[in-house]
């Protein structure tokens, strides 16, 4: 088409009336603001804030809050949210951008979440979630700690509660709160009101292990506690305007009371069970050993949850928890003495599951359908193991606490009410053949490819789990006290014909009576080798 031609003008009017068309119905069925945008200026705790919140609200309506100015005060200081939106979604940061990291750690973090692989921490500022998620209604409580000492405030206010719950749970011999508490064993809680959001806070305390490793143990709080904790630690933020600092009420930390033991533990009926019961520990482990313990519990329990005292408090606390405890009587019939004594840590039903198991570092024995592993062990040997204990885990003795006819009937009671089906022919072991000369490089290359996946690089990785399946976890290859008792012949015989009622595969034969699946067939000198390199873990030799 010619230019300047009568058809040329009239296409180039068409195109023109057409595109102005359009833009008038572009500009006419566009949302337009049906409020006037205005903004307020506050400066918090040295941080300059914007704020457009009464370009919605009207201010009047707001209930009366004593000792504040309604309309002289910032909004987001009590609401958080993010106040300089214009739209609903955005201003109560009801929907989260979120930048997901490509690597964690080296591995993709989806994959992490998948998998259920060991992450040690996330990448700084990422947290999966928007954590100014707009506060109402009591929430908002959790703010006014940011201005005011939780020692000022009405002791009914749910944050409040939450800060007498955050003391009484012992929370603050881990955590940090800058001018309230010390602790050293948890990451600091200074600012994480600001890095994750109220819901988040809550299923952190409620289930530490479910998205990342953690130390913390599962705390048996009620809903009420968990979410008044959550409240307390989402007021710890930068937004804050507290002249004086307040302290954590110090107790005695030579008694038990005052260390908080009994936030965890059960002494003499009264306490809690998220730890081990304590009530016969002064018949079971000697003074020294309880004494090293509570100084250096990671030292002497290779990823153990409990937090390290101070050397000087550490025999004072023994002393005070050994006059406490041996004196208290043990039911007669062995139903109620199992329930005592061994269904905390391998459950009522015998299923390993028990309500300490979770907070321990090395999973106790399941009986429950896992009778191949008792037809293989010799009755003596289970007898041993009430009498003196497992090293290395949370087995302690009983022989001190319970005679020696009952532990008897006990063992019986286990074997016949617990152990389904019922073990009543023992399965022969294997012979172990004769050492031979081991390579150690053939070692490395096999723990590499076929033990790697479930121990770790370090033999530790099951102190390092996100999850606990339905089996035993993994055997923590360098925990020095229990590696030590194993000959090199217990270790070879668990290569080879692995290991009943885990997911210890057979690596050599398979032993008749079991059923165990058999993974590889590796010779004898193969699995020598992989011995060698089980024992490096531990720096134990036999």
């Amino acid at each position: 088409m010619e230019k300047n031609t009568p058809a040329f003008r009239r296409f180039t009017y068409i195109l023109v009336l057409l595109l102005t068309l359009l833009l008038l119905y572009i500009i006419w069925v566009t949302p337009r603001p049906d409020v006037q945008i205005k903004e307020t200026r506050f400066i918090i705790a040295g941080i300059p804030i914007k704020e457009r919140c009464i370009s919605c609200h009207n201010l009047q309506k707001h209930s009366a809050v004593s000792g504040h100015s309604i309309t002289g005060e910032s909004c987001t200081a009590c609401h958080d949210g993010i106040g300089i939106g214009v739209t609903k979604e955005i201003a109560h940061s009801r929907t989260a951008q979120v930048s997901v990291p490509k690597t964690v750690a080296g591995k993709n973090w989806r994959a992490v979440l998948r998998t259920g692989d060991t992450v040690p921490d996330l990448p700084k500022g990422f947290t999966g979630e928007h954590a100014q998620q707009l506060l109402a209604g009591g929430d908002t409580s959790a703010a006014c700690i940011r201005c005011h000492s939780p020692l000022s405030l009405n002791p009914d206010l749910p944050v409040v509660k939450g800060f007498t719950a955050f003391s009484e749970a012992g929370c603050a011999q881990c955590h940090a709160i800058s001018g309230t508490s010390s602790g050293a064993t948890g990451p600091a809680l200074d600012t994480i009101g600001d890095v994750l959001s109220l819901p988040t806070l809550k299923k952190r305390i409620k289930i530490p292990q479910a998205v990342l490793y953690s130390r913390m143990p599962v705390l048996l709080l009620t809903e009420e506690k968990i979410h008044n904790i959550a409240l307390f630690l989402k007021g710890q933020s930068k937004k804050y305007l507290r002249k004086t600092a307040y302290i954590i009420p110090q107790k005695s930390m030579d008694t038990i009371e005052g260390a908080n033991c009994l936030s965890c533990h059960t002494v003499n009926e009264t306490g809690n069970t998220v730890a081990p019961d304590l009530s016969f520990i002064s018949l079971q482990r000697s003074s020294e050993w309880v004494t090293k313990f509570i100084a250096r519990p990671s030292q002497m329990r290779t990823g153990a949850r409990m937090p390290s005292f101070l050397l000087s408090n550490a025999s004072l606390l023994q002393n005070n928890l050994f006059s406490k405890t041996g004196t208290l009587s043990l039911p007669s019939s062995p139903a109620r003495q199992y329930a005592q004594l061994c269904a905390p840590c391998h459950g009522e039903k015998g299923n390993g599951l028990g309500e300490v198991a979770h907070n321990l570092t090395s999973s106790p024995r399941r009986f429950e359908g896992n009778a191949e592993y008792f037809r293989l062990q010799k009755t003596k040997k289970l007898r041993v193991s009430l009498e003196q204990g497992i090293q290395g885990t949370s087995m302690p003795p009983f022989n001190s606490v319970i005679t020696e006819t009952k532990l008897d009937a006990l063992l019986q009671y286990v074997l016949d009410t617990k152990v389904t089906p019922l073990p009543f022919v023992e399965i022969t072991d294997m012979h172990v053949p004769v050492k031979q000369k081991a390579s150690r490089i053939w070692g490395e290359v096999l723990y590499i490819l076929n033990c790697k996946k479930c121990h770790g690089s370090d033999g530790a990785k099951s102190s390092r789990l996100i999850t606990r399946k339905e089996y035993p976890l993994p055997r923590n290859l360098a925990d020095t006290e229990y590696m030590k008792q194993l000959s090199d012949a217990d270790l070879f015989k668990a290569i080879s014909r692995g290991i009943p009622g885990t997911r210890m595969k057979a690596y050599g034969i398979h032993l008749a009576g079991t059923s165990i699946r058999v993974k590889r067939s590796f010779s004898p000198v193969s699995i020598w080798s992989l011995v060698d390199k089980v024992r490096n873990f531990s720096n134990v030799q036999h």
